[in-house]
């Protein structure tokens, strides 16, 4: 049997931690990340059938890497993830999908960033409206208030 990109990238991910300073600075989020650039749309809806079954740590990785420049694919699973039963992996996916948003943060505070917001995905998801409507629960299960990015997506501009 051929090894697929997704199944390099799916033993890759279960032997790291997003946690560590390898990871985030080390090189290996970016080891992973050229994986993905490699994936086709047979890895994508893999990725998105098994990333729920996987262990937390994996799934932390698969988060941190995820933005909406993957595509579709990759902005459903985000939102996947955010609706996740491991209050961790939402809190990680909410804040991707935060900042893609345009919701950024400094030592004051959280503010609004127009220059890192990803409009289409934006766009998308507020037209999701049972996206929408989990935010609350969402907020209440992780311990956030996510206010602002509900302003954003219940807005028209």
């Amino acid at each position: 049997m051929t090894t697929t990109v997704f199944d390099t990238l799916d033993a890759f991910l279960a032997t790291h931690d997003h946690d560590s300073q390898d990871w985030c600075d080390g090189g290996e989020a970016e080891a992973a990340e050229r994986l993905l650039d490699r994936f086709d749309d047979q890895d994508w809806h893999r990725l998105r059938t098994v990333c729920q079954q996987r262990p937390s740590q994996w799934q932390g990785c698969l988060v941190t890497l995820l933005c909406p420049q993957y595509g579709a694919y990759a902005e459903d699973i985000l939102v996947d993830m955010a609706c996740s039963s491991d209050s961790g992996i939402a809190f990680l996916a909410m804040s991707v999908i935060s900042f893609y948003c345009g919701i950024n943060a400094n030592a004051e505070g959280p503010f609004i960033d127009e220059t890192i917001v990803h409009t289409a995905f934006r766009d998308k998801l507020r037209r999701r409206t049972d996206f929408l409507n989990a935010i609350a629960l969402i907020a209440r299960f992780v311990g956030r208030d996510y206010g602002m990015l509900q302003d954003i997506l219940r807005s028209k501009t």
